[in-house]
């Protein structure tokens, strides 16, 4: 960073004439990519990394393209316009157009060619080669004259060193201005890239494979402990179904009874999923994911304390399945990718197996049951179920919900032909907005 701010400060230092007022845009620009590319990877939240990540790219895109045109537009001023205020030009100063060069053979009000008075006034003498017949000219257009010095330089000589000195002003920028638009171009293809990633995959439908239809949805009756409860996760196994939100984990009974609050000691930060799990008696009890760890509320994974999910500095695991309780074994969704799980006794901590690779579209629920990986996907087009075996998974199953169906904020699959979702209908407090109750819907998969 450090060489390339002591570049920019030279740029601006040189060239502030032909920047002009993009002198202040070009590091603001600069600096508001560097403030939104931090702020979508410190903040784990989808709707604003929509909004940041592609902006990130376009202020880059934007610094780049202006950066082209003031390149282009120091070409085209004429000799020393671009340099700053009360700067000598210096004699090797050159012509921007190669046809100023005609101009160097006109002579000026004492007779002499123009630019030799630059010369002289640092030390550098000029001669006629039709004079001083005494002193002959070199083939190359030097004195060799032996007893004089040696600094005597011809009228053809600052010629010569007028036009090379052109050539590479003219090379230099136009190597300058290819560079530039190479980095345009990349810039703008990595936009393009953000803006279909990130703001218009939420838009887009679902990707269909052998799509089966939803044979029904029902809504449960479920009893919350409060009014005020707003879950945003969904557990469920051997029957049993669990909620939390943000700071508490109750367990729920659909069609009758009222929630029940599952302690769980240990957990400082805020609850990102729960999954579920069932012990070899059959007793089922919630698994808690916050800050990359795991906490296994009862012990039935033979885990009391917290354990942390190795390999994950710098990330954000967000989803959190349970595929066996004997041998431990976990699915965890971290930044999009999915990963398997595993216990080491020896570093006391959930090391990765296995890299399953990249979900695309917005995971709402990931479940393990029957020998099949469960994941409900939902965004702005719609939602859909895919049901994919553990040991086949290439082969998968999609069933797409009724348009009708509210927002999904989470699911699970009790079994491998139904699945929960937690539904809500509105999902912020905005200032005069309805106060939504969240609720447990039943899709029975054809």
């Amino acid at each position: 960073s450090i060489p390339f701010v002591y570049i920019m400060v030279m740029i601006f230092k040189d060239y502030r004439r032909a920047i002009g007022a993009l002198g202040a845009v070009l590091p603001m620009l600069l600096f508001c990519s560097h403030v939104s590319g931090v702020l979508a990877a410190a903040l784990n939240n989808a709707e604003f990394r929509a909004v940041a990540v592609p902006l990130c790219f376009l202020f880059q895109f934007l610094f780049w393209f202006i950066a082209l045109l003031v390149a282009r537009r120091c070409a085209a001023m004429p000799e020393g316009a671009h340099a700053h205020q009360g700067a000598e030009q210096l004699p090797h100063a050159k012509p921007t157009d190669v046809g100023d060069l005609e101009a160097l053979g006109q002579m000026d009000a004492s007779g002499q060619p123009v630019g030799t008075q630059e010369l002289t006034d640092v030390g550098v003498n000029i001669v006629d080669a039709s004079e001083d017949d005494d002193h002959p000219i070199s083939p190359s257009g030097s004195c060799n004259r032996q007893d004089g010095p040696s600094d005597f330089i011809t009228h053809q000589d600052l010629l010569d060193i007028r036009r090379r000195a052109a050539r590479k002003h003219h090379s230099a920028h136009k190597a300058l201005e290819q560079a530039l638009l190479v980095c345009v171009i990349m810039w703008l293809g990595m936009l393009a890239w953000a803006v279909v990633y990130y703001a218009a995959e939420p838009w887009l439908p679902l990707k269909e494979a052998s799509a089966a239809a939803v044979a029904s949805t029902q809504a449960l009756d479920v009893r919350w402990p409060s009014q005020l409860y707003n879950p945003e996760s969904l557990a469920c196994a051997g029957g049993r179904v669990f909620t939390a939100d943000r700071y508490r984990v109750f367990e729920v009974f659909p069609g009758g009874g009222s929630a029940v609050e599952v302690i769980c000691t240990g957990i400082e930060g805020l609850i990102q999923d729960i999954g579920a799990a069932c012990d070899s008696r059959g007793t089922c009890h919630p698994i808690v994911l916050s800050d990359n760890k795991v906490f296994d509320c009862s012990g039935v994974l033979g885990k009391t304390t917290a354990a942390t999910l190795a390999r994950t500095v710098g990330r954000v695991a967000q989803h959190l399945a349970v595929v066996q309780a004997d041998p431990p074994q976990l699915l965890a969704m971290i930044d999009s990718e999915l990963s398997q799980y595993g216990w080491s006794a020896t570093h006391g901590s959930w090391f990765p197996e296995w890299y399953l690779g990249v979900l695309d579209g917005r995971l709402r629920g990931l479940s393990v049951v029957d020998g099949v990986m469960m994941f409900v996907r939902a965004n702005a087009a719609g939602a859909a179920v895919e049901v994919r075996s553990i040991e086949a998974p290439s082969a998968s199953r999609v069933c797409h919900l009724p348009p009708a169906t509210p927002a999904v904020l989470s699911a699970c699959g009790p079994n491998s032909s139904r699945a929960l979702l937690l539904t809500k209908s509105t999902t912020g407090m905005d200032f005069g907005s309805e106060w939504a109750q969240p609720r447990i819907e039943q899709v029975t998969l054809a």
